[in-house]
């Protein structure tokens, strides 16, 4: 009989592993720490020599995007004639920064910032997200990545069989609707951040608000749907209970976001990831519907 070759476990496969067979208890700490360590071999290796090479056009971009001034260090006239090479990445202001980051929210601004940078190619963020995605299965950091090329979005890690359905999916089903996408993502950017639970909040209402709109055809406000709403769901054959239940949620949330986020500031922070998830099913329903 023929021997089945079993194929060649994958670099966090093997981590995990070494980790389990030590049973290793690491602190977030070190597990931070150990992500920043992996991300910053594979900012060399894939887009190192891309911010050596684009006499500064990347970085401003990048430095814009962070929120950073690029302290720019005297260079000798012999230096700026040699060819840029990735053993002069001592020398890259973006590595640098990057480098002397403690602060680990900071820092992944910086990783997410990198998608945003125009003139990387499709091809080189490709091979750095996968590349991203090993850093964080291999540390074990709490990441979850979604979206492609310059639409990926990095947010702080839940429950996975939530985030795959209710967080990737609808994010990839809302980019026929603009600015429903954009108000989402922007949500999912703001997680984790101290203070900005309400502006979490607002974002995910306004994202269900304009997917709402767009899927029945008006430019009610949340509040204002129930009529329209319900005769979409019957169309579609939903049963009366679902319908109900599904407005009555809307209803409630929309008396939420009214009261502590859009005219107010009382937004919890342990209420946030029950609103997204919320928000994430509210929006699945009515895509997958439609």
């Amino acid at each position: 009989m023929k021997k089945i070759k079993k194929p060649n476990p994958t670099p966090p496969a093997r981590i995990y592993g070494f980790h389990k067979r030590w049973l290793l208890e690491r602190s977030d700490e070190a597990r931070w720490l150990e992500f920043k360590n992996r991300f910053m071999n594979t900012f060399e290796d894939v887009v190192g020599s891309h911010f050596l090479n684009t006499k500064g056009r990347s970085k401003a971009e990048f430095y814009r995007l962070v929120g950073k001034h690029e302290q720019v260090k005297a260079t000798s006239p012999l230096l700026m004639d040699w060819d840029a090479d990735i053993e002069l990445l001592g020398s890259c202001s973006v590595y640098q920064l990057m480098l002397a980051t403690t602060n680990m929210y900071e820092f992944t601004l910086q990783v997410q910032a990198l998608f945003w940078v125009g003139s990387l190619k499709v091809s080189q963020k490709r091979q750095l997200q996968q590349r991203l995605l090993e850093d964080i299965r291999s540390s074990g950091v709490p990441i979850e990545i979604t979206g492609t090329g310059s639409s990926v979005v990095m947010y702080p890690a839940g429950a996975r069989v939530l985030d795959e359905g209710v967080v990737n999916e609808v994010l990839t089903w809302l980019e026929p609707v603009d600015e429903a996408h954009d108000r989402f993502a922007q949500a999912l950017s703001l997680l984790g951040k101290k203070g900005s639970a309400r502006d979490v909040a607002d974002n995910l209402r306004l994202s269900l608000e304009l997917t709402m709109r767009h899927v029945l055809g008006n430019t009610k406000s949340l509040e204002n749907q129930q009529s329209e709403l319900g005769f979409f769901l019957k169309q579609k054959g939903v049963g009366v209970e679902v319908s109900n239940m599904y407005w009555k949620l809307v209803d409630l949330y929309s008396k939420f976001q009214n009261d502590r986020a859009k005219h107010g500031n009382k937004v919890q922070e342990q209420e946030v990831e029950f609103i997204l998830y919320l928000t994430g099913t509210f929006i699945r329903f009515l895509v997958t519907l439609k």
